[in-house]
């Protein structure tokens, strides 16, 4: 399986391997413009958990990739209860995201809410500093 990373987080990767950045690389300051990650937990329908499975797969995964300003995202489903999910998005900006929320079609919105048990839940988290 491979896994694929933006630059941005194999930098942090060998800046915490290493303690040092490559020649001419600088460490990226914080701003109000800094990148953000957002994490999404949803509770899918106990009858709608391979339904949802596959639409977190095929529908909103490529369309978050596909988002300007979305760096990479990944889903889970939870090991004890399989109607928990959690999505982690890592945005270039807060802004990107919420634009990205904005431009998400009614009808999918409508079948997302089919699928799930209760509205979702999240909220935005920053890298700590070391």
């Amino acid at each position: 399986m491979a896994i694929l990373v933006t630059r941005r987080e194999m930098l942090a990767l060998l800046a915490a391997a290493t303690g040092c950045l490559p020649a001419g690389i600088q460490p990226p300051t914080r701003s109000a413009e800094m990148a953000i990650t957002y994490i999404g937990e949803s509770q899918a329908k106990p009858d709608q958990i391979d339904n949802f499975r596959k639409f977190l797969t095929n529908r909103v995964e490529p369309a978050l990739r596909a988002s300007e300003g979305c760096e990479s995202c990944r889903f889970f489903q939870s090991a004890e209860d399989p109607t928990r999910f959690i999505g982690i998005e890592f945005w270039s900006t807060k802004d990107a995201h919420r634009k990205a929320a904005k431009s998400i079609p009614p009808q999918l919105i409508q079948e997302f809410m089919t699928l799930v048990a209760a509205p979702p839940k999240g909220g935005y988290f920053s890298t700590l500093d070391a």
